[in-house]
């Protein structure tokens, strides 16, 4: 019976947890030996009449890991009432990305659920962009910078009226949120759910209410997506979320995603004149915060002025010192170092531009011509 099943197996994986998985080979041998011959008195276990299964799970057994035994452990603590659920489905933290209209919540004039909207963007240092098309022949139009606002539900709930809810959404609590305030009393406020809905909404308040939003209304709020997954960067993303802090054109030819840093999205870029072509006179790289549901926070930036080589100065995640080298040489063809184990390790480049994240323990960087001829930095 599958109980039976159940408890054959779970007695060889018992075996091997005790003995350790050099002896797979060895009591895989015996189950089959015991299944075919047979040894007077002594049955196969439980009465298993088809080894077959038994064979095939005791070779494929892997002591697991640490980390997996505790989490086990911790699951059990909790019982049976714990539900895992998809960590984007509950981002509560606003992050910046290419976000496409996929539901209009709210509206006064009753007419944008009729039209197709464009697309948003929230950059990763929470600059706000609207898609349309200009005469300079760039598509996303600049709105202004937004900054931290303590959005409360009940508050935005205060700047509607009833008759104006398309549908029947239902506001959860605001965890995160950004307000954008202009010149002509208008106002944008972008903001996360508890439920980890991403909002953007407009709205309207007098020149007397400036300070806390008081005798305000909105116009409109839209559901925004980003429609992408953990660590991919919507067109242009990343550039927009750069250029206004650089002040400059920037051109991304890096992008970084590693096990030593979980979470976080590193990427290496020119800036300058010429940069959108990749022709910019200076080396740069930026680390971002990445979030399950495809969205991005920018954490710092680093800019080398006129180099064609920069090896970055520490920088430190979780108490952990990291460096960056960075290259826009014609003549790079290998980057060796040794690790903190005195281990020789090698980096072979095949493209013009080069990216590499060393830990602290990293020794002796030498950068190497195709001839193994000696690049001086």
């Amino acid at each position: 019976t599958t109980l039976f099943r159940s408890m054959e197996l779970s007695c060889d994986e018992a075996v091997l947890r005790r003995m350790g998985a050099a002896v797979r080979a060895d009591y895989a041998a015996s189950l089959l030996r015991l299944s075919t011959a047979g040894l007077p008195g002594m049955p196969l276990a439980f009465g298993e009449s088809d080894p077959k299964q038994r064979i095939k799970n005791v070779l494929a057994w892997r002591k697991p890991a640490l980390w997996v035994l505790a989490l086990a452990a911790g699951l059990a603590a909790i019982g049976g009432g714990l539900l895992l659920v998809n960590a984007a489905a509950k981002m509560t933290v606003l992050g910046g990305a290419n976000y496409a209209v996929t539901q209009v919540i709210y509206d006064s004039s009753g007419t944008l659920s009729a039209e197709p909207q464009p697309p948003w963007c929230i950059s990763a240092d929470y600059q706000l962009y609207l898609y349309s098309d200009q005469d300079d022949g760039y598509p996303w139009r600049w709105l202004g910078s937004m900054e931290p606002y303590p959005l409360t539900r009940e508050e935005l709930l205060g700047y509607t009226t009833a008759a104006n809810w398309v549908g029947s959404y239902r506001l959860r609590e605001i965890t995160d949120a950004y307000i954008l305030r202009l010149e002509d009393d208008v106002f944008y406020l972008a903001f996360q759910t508890k439920n980890g809905h991403t909002l953007l909404a407009q709205g309207w308040e007098g020149a007397a209410a400036q300070g806390d939003c008081d005798d305000a209304s909105l116009r409109w709020m839209l559901r925004l997506e980003s429609g992408k997954e953990y660590g991919q960067a919507g067109a242009g993303l990343i550039e927009r979320s750069l250029r206004h802090q650089l002040g400059e054109d920037v051109g991304c030819f890096a992008a970084f995603l590693s096990d030593r840093l979980p979470g976080l999205y590193l990427e290496g870029f020119v800036c300058g004149e010429g940069a959108s072509s990749q022709q910019g006179p200076n080396l740069g790289f930026a680390l971002f915060e990445a979030y399950d549901n495809g969205t991005f926070r920018l954490l710092f930036w680093r800019r080398y002025e006129n180099a064609d080589i920069a090896l970055s100065d520490p920088f430190y995640v979780d108490g952990r010192a990291y460096r960056v080298l960075l290259c826009d040489h014609p003549d790079l063809a290998l980057i060796t170092w040794t690790d903190g184990e005195g281990r020789a390790c090698r980096s072979e480049v095949s493209q013009r531009f080069a990216f590499e994240l060393f830990g602290e323990d990293a020794a002796d960087i030498r950068l190497w011509d195709a001839d193994r001829n000696y690049i001086e930095p």
